[in-house]
């Protein structure tokens, strides 16, 4: 627990643009030096001594709560406005950005431990958990301590663990006492996955960091019901970039299709642009990405087995020969990793030949391409993919591992999120997939019909009529119905959930939810069923 800290230190460590309202007698009156416990945003949650911090969300308006903030003892109020009839004896700190002044608040609070860390950031649609823990593994196997907070882990120093929230980027409070703690246990570099409510002007939960490193993963659409437009999605993934330190390393996928911002978002970073590809086709090259000053690497796959792959790579066009694995047949994945070995190499100046040395390593990160052992001779798959572009590169992949499999899909799609990614999801689904179970993920308040509607709607006529297409909103039913229809060689693949702990349903109603538990007793039961009938 962070000891007290004198308000009028907040506010000036926070270099926060400000007006101080304290009202005496009906009349302002000089603000009382009050020490701060905790700095909410929830009026629930505020004690004796708490800055209540009134936010307008897309429901409800914080200054509405005010008074039960107050009840709980909170002692002042952030605010863009003050109330029709303020308080007397409560400091109102009016700013024009709460939730930026939340930020900067919280890190002042604890000390901004964001100062004394290499905070690398990570960005992008598709890929940031698995890159994040990839550079983790990486760091390690160097010999280097380092802090890790992503969708799916945690580690401020004490040992990883699963992230204790559902926001991949918590709210600063959560988010500067992880730094805090990461700094206290002598920890000199942290990764962050910093999404683009994170990164948003609206939200704002890193202001006041700067970052010593970035990593773009690949760059689609998403969250068009949070930001409004692409653009603006990609315009606050750039505010990762726009925030890096001079001579920072940056790191982008050859594939991403708004690299050119991306590097004149950062015109001072040291860039470095990778590349996976099969065969003989073309990677990056300094010329044609336009970094000169920068660095290309890029990997060429050689051969793909069912658990692992086979590739070379090389650094600015050179290639080199050796052979190496990695234990996995995907090659987003390798494409995670190799970003990932880019940043490191950057980070501790080691080469990168030796880091790359321990792809074959790697573990596998949970609900990311994980394989659910079985003895039917099928194989099934769980995967967190919930965008187009995620279901193209994990079906055309896994096409090309089993190219003569029939392959089931069974998946669904957020309720009240971005609803123009379930029409090309679907078609995704009904390019690759013989056989289609639209179900549950979080239908929320939405409900699982509409969503549905929505996925049908993007699957083209002539392929509805040659694809099996089964509705079942039951999530454990539907991947039973599944596992049942599998023959010997076929493939299923369980999108969407990955990792989660629960479905989300009407009114924030939660149901306990395990993927692999499910398809482990899917796949048990079918297995029962089988040898029975074979007696």
């Amino acid at each position: 627990m962070n000891a007290p800290v004198r308000l009028s230190e907040l506010l000036e460590f926070s270099s926060l643009a400000h007006t101080l309202v304290f009202l005496k007698d009906g009349r302002p009156f000089p603000l009382p030096d009050i020490e701060i416990t905790s700095i909410r945003h929830d009026s629930r949650v505020c004690d004796q001594g708490s800055i209540y911090c009134a936010f307008r969300g897309l429901h409800e308006d914080g200054i509405d709560f005010m008074d039960n903030a107050l009840e709980k003892g909170a002692a002042a109020v952030v605010t863009d406005r003050l109330p029709s009839r303020p308080h007397e004896g409560v400091p109102y700190i009016v700013v024009e950005a709460p939730r930026q002044a939340y930020a900067l608040l919280c890190g002042s609070f604890f000390g901004n431990p964001a100062s004394a860390l290499k905070v690398i950031g990570v960005t992008g649609t598709d890929g940031k958990s698995t890159t994040i823990e990839y550079l983790w593994q990486l760091l390690r196997g160097q010999g280097v301590r380092a802090g890790l907070l992503s969708t799916v882990s945690w580690d401020d120093g004490s040992g990883l663990v699963s992230s204790p929230y559902r926001q991949s980027t918590p709210e600063a409070w959560e988010l500067h006492s992880f730094l805090s703690s990461c700094r206290d246990h002598g920890l000199s570099i942290v990764i962050l996955e910093t999404t683009s409510h994170a990164l948003s002007m609206e939200y704002d939960r890193l202001a006041g960091i700067a970052f010593s490193g970035a990593i773009y993963t690949t760059m689609t659409s998403e969250h068009l019901e949070f930001h409004g437009s692409l653009e603006r999605y990609v315009d606050a993934k750039l505010n990762l970039a726009r925030r890096l330190l001079p001579g920072s390393p940056l790191v982008i996928p050859h594939d991403n299709a708004r690299k050119d911002d991306i590097m004149k978002a950062a015109p001072q970073a040291k860039p470095f642009i990778t590349a996976v590809h099969h065969g003989k086709s073309s990677g990056c090259s300094r010329k044609e990405d336009g970094i000169l000053n920068g660095t290309c690497i890029s990997a060429t796959v050689l051969g793909m087995e069912p658990e692992q792959l086979a590739f070379t790579f090389a650094i600015n066009d050179k290639e080199l020969t050796t052979l190496w694995r990695f234990p996995s047949p995907f090659p987003f994945l390798l494409s995670n990793a190799l970003e990932a070995a880019a940043m490191a190499h950057s980070l501790i100046d080691i080469p990168l030949e030796a880091i790359i040395a321990q792809f074959e390593k790697l573990s596998p990160v949970r609900g990311r391409a994980i394989p659910v052992p079985n003895s039917l001779g099928v194989t099934v798959l769980i995967d967190f993919a919930h965008t187009a572009d995620a279901f193209a590169h994990v079906m055309e992949e896994i096409s090309r591992v089993h190219p003569k499999a029939d392959i089931t899909v069974v998946f669904g799609a957020a309720g009240e999120r971005d609803t123009t990614k379930r029409a090309p999801m679907g078609a995704q689904a009904a390019r690759w997939c013989s056989r289609i179970i639209i179900t549950d993920e979080d239908p929320r308040n939405e409900g699982y019909e509409a969503i549905r509607k929505d996925i049908e709607a993007g699957i083209p006529d002539a392929l509805k009529r040659r694809r099996t297409i089964l509705r079942i909103a039951d999530r454990k039913r539907a991947i039973r119905e599944a596992v049942a229809n599998l023959n010997r060689g076929d493939v299923l693949l369980l999108l969407g959930k990955g990792h989660e702990t629960t479905i989300e349903y009407e009114n924030g109603r939660k149901i306990p939810w395990d993927e692999m538990r499910e398809a482990r007793e899917a796949l048990a039961v079918c297995a029962a069923c089988r040898e029975g009938s074979s007696l």
